[in-house]
């Protein structure tokens, strides 16, 4: 038997002592030529050659370079060598050339039977195994080679293509981790880290993969502690306030709190076992199957899962669902465990709120502006024998209408936003001129801050000028109120082609913003702690209504920061 000489298995001959190798050659329509090589631990003779063969070459780690050189040329070694014991398949398949070229094998050599490690062809086809794998899973080398890594998976992942997902985000991407569970040849499963990444040759050609994986023993006993624990848990959820139920992997109802009965308006000796679809025609079935088929299998978890349900009275719900996926024991079956909060009141009390404060706005607009036309009127009327403190108050009048104009149109913005009716005209423009025409603007106002712009990249963008205008206006507003004893601001603007997005960057050097203040600092009425140091006005409603700007052009917006030490905002948008 022959096969096509290639690096790994070059590599597995030096290693087990051939040294050279008989060689022919055999032509075809005098321009394709294909050398037959047969493996030897000693040296020839050329007078004792083999009949047939007429010369021999030295086995080195360089693939015999020369003889391969041309496009026409194919080495092909014989896996029975001349006088020697003939190569088994588990030599030609093993994965010994990979081993050399990888830097986690000394950590796999340290805890072998924590990792397999294997390669797959670019269909996701196993082609070489290591003893790590074979006591991992049980599948012997000759049983395993050549079928899909798929069969390693449990049959739901499998079925939902997670293997494809991870060798095509492992491609993408240059490597992909994640934690999922794997099943064995005698049907057992295990809680793992896969670790996958994409494999070239010499040319830089895509070949395959390879595969990690590493047996989390200390998170399967956990896991173990989880399940012996929830059958104590469903004797809880028996009786728990909130609706709560458990659905094996088949969506049929094991356990439920008496709420979840009360809830769907359902009986319990009516549901035992049977499934959750049939029994809540009224959840929006739709959505709910993106939550069991979709999310779920990928990611186990699951937070803020909002759902439609309607009553058979025709009145309608609003229910958030938590929902986890974990294993059962002692029969390693998959269940869901739903958590479902009624916030329908919540949400009608939302909405009075919000049409409250866009009533409210719109009645307080006319007057306000009325107040500041008058104000202003009266400033330039020439009141003779009028006193300075007249003029004084009536400034102020002037200012602060103006500030009740300015939250007065926040407020109508977040309004809009909440109700959905802030509508994007979208033109096309060159992003850099705006930006470079708002920073002068705020030059010619601000006489306190320097404004530079270190970096400009054109670049074109279909979006709502007047609404990225806003954005702008916002962060630099923001860089210079709350930077009062730094007198500069960085503006950047830049073009990523990975993703074809433009972003406008923000920096100040002001008071900062706390690590633990992070995940707050764009919704509504949120400012940072530090303001009330440096006694710093504002409504906190500026970046909530900049970032739903952005999120409407399907953009990103984020910052770094640390306290004291200012902070970078960043935003990107689609580019033409």
């Amino acid at each position: 038997m022959e096969i096509l000489l290639t690096p790994q298995i070059l590599g597995t001959l030096i290693d087990q002592g051939y040294t050279y190798a008989l060689a022919k050659s055999e032509f075809f329509n005098d321009n394709f030529e294909t050398i037959h090589l047969s493996p030897l631990k000693e040296k020839p003779k050329l007078p004792e050659l083999p009949e047939g063969y007429n010369t021999f070459y030295k086995l080195t780690h360089e693939p015999l370079q020369m003889l391969s050189s041309s496009v026409n040329t194919r080495l092909l070694v014989d896996l029975k060598p001349q006088n020697n014991s003939p190569l088994g398949e588990e030599d030609y398949c093993d994965d010994h050339y990979f081993r050399y070229s990888e830097d986690f094998f000394e950590q796999v050599l340290d805890s072998i039977q924590d990792y397999a490690v294997f390669t797959t062809n670019r269909k996701g086809e196993i082609n070489s195994w290591n003893s790590g794998a074979e006591h991992l899973f049980k599948y012997a080398k000759n049983e395993i080679l050549g079928l899909n890594v798929s069969v390693l998976f449990i049959e739901e992942d499998a079925s939902h293509d997670v293997p494809a997902y991870l060798i095509e985000t492992a491609l993408k991407e240059g490597k992909v981790i994640k934690e999922e569970f794997h099943i064995c040849k005698d049907g057992n499963l295990f809680w793992a880290r896969d670790i996958v990444f994409p494999l070239f040759d010499e040319q830089n050609r895509h070949k395959g993969f390879t595969n990690i994986i590493h047996n989390l023993e200390e998170k399967k006993q956990s896991r173990n502690q989880a399940i012996e624990a929830l059958s104590l848990a469903s004797n809880i959820i028996e009786t728990t306030k909130e609706p709560v139920v458990i659905l094996d992997q088949n969506l049929s109802i094991k356990t439920a709190s008496k709420s979840f009965y009360k809830l769907f308006r359902l009986k319990e000796e009516e549901t035992h076992e049977k499934n959750f679809y049939s029994l809540t025609p009224g959840l929006d079935q739709h959505h709910l199957s993106i939550l069991f088929n979709d999310i779920l299998p990928r990611e186990h978890n699951c937070k803020d899962f909002e759902l439609r349900y309607v009553l058979p009275s025709g009145k309608s719900r609003i229910l958030l669902i938590h929902a986890k996926r974990v294993i059962s024991a002692p029969d390693n079956c998959i269940v869901n465990i739903l958590s479902i909060e009624d916030i329908t009141e919540e949400r009608i009390l939302q909405q009075e709120k919000d049409d409250f404060i866009s009533i409210a706005t719109h009645e307080l607009k006319t007057p306000v502006t009325v107040i500041k036309a008058s104000a202003q009127v009266l400033q330039r009327i020439n009141l003779e024998g009028a006193s300075p403190i007249v003029k004084k108050y009536l400034q102020k009048i002037e200012e602060q209408s103006e500030k009740l104009v300015q939250l007065s149109s926040l407020l109508l913005d977040v309004s809009r936003l909440r109700s959905n009716k802030l509508h994007l005209e979208k033109d096309e423009f060159d992003i850099a001129e705006l930006v470079e025409e708002v920073v002068e603007d705020f030059r010619v106002v601000q006489k306190n801050h320097e404004i530079d712009i270190e970096e400009l990249c054109p670049c074109l963008v279909v979006a709502d000028k007047v609404k990225i205008t806003q954005v702008l206006n916002n962060l630099l507003s923001n860089a210079i109120k709350y930077s009062p004893d730094s007198n500069k601001i960085v503006v950047r603007v830049f073009f990523d082609p990975k993703s074809h997005t433009i972003t406008v960057g923000v920096q100040d050097f002001g008071i900062g913003i706390p690590l633990e203040e992070k995940t707050k600092i764009f919704k509504r009425f949120s400012r940072t702690s530090l303001v009330g140091e440096k006694n710093i006005s504002g409504n906190g409603l500026g970046l909530y209504i900049t970032a739903e700007i952005v999120r409407r052009h399907k953009g990103h917006i984020w910052f770094e920061s640390e306290k004291n030490k200012g902070a970078k905002f960043f935003f990107s948008i689609p580019a033409i």
